[in-house]
């Protein structure tokens, strides 16, 4: 199997994940308890999500690269309101979505460092 899609499998496999988690009502992950932890782990859903789709689609252009960066932001977006209306445990956080942005941001610069 080529590298790209290798990373276009883990690519599908990572956002599958991060909507499974993100809207499943009660997920069965380890309960491991420090300060801002779900921050973090919003952050590194994001950033992972543009470094994995990055890999595996192989963009090399700037204005894809942005696409990339807006589909990663807006794809949060949209699960913070399906938290919010179609989930009974879940609720919308706007720190949530600034925390997804950030590690949208940190991704985006990575890959904007490696296209140049």
């Amino acid at each position: 199997m080529s590298e790209p899609n290798f990373f276009k499998i883990i690519a599908v496999f990572w956002t599958a994940l991060i909507f499974y988690l993100s809207l499943d009502n009660s997920p069965n992950v380890p309960n491991i308890s420090f300060e801002n932890k779900d921050k973090i782990v919003h952050f590194l859903f994001y950033f992972f999500f543009v470094m994995f789709w990055f890999k595996g689609l192989q963009l090399q252009n700037f204005n894809f690269c942005l696409l990339l960066f807006f589909i990663a932001v807006s794809t949060g977006i949209i699960i913070e309101f399906l938290q919010k209306y179609f989930t009974a445990n879940r609720s919308f956080d706007g720190y949530d979505i600034l925390a997804n942005t950030f590690g949208a941001v940190t991704g985006l610069l990575i890959v904007l460092k490696k296209i140049k």
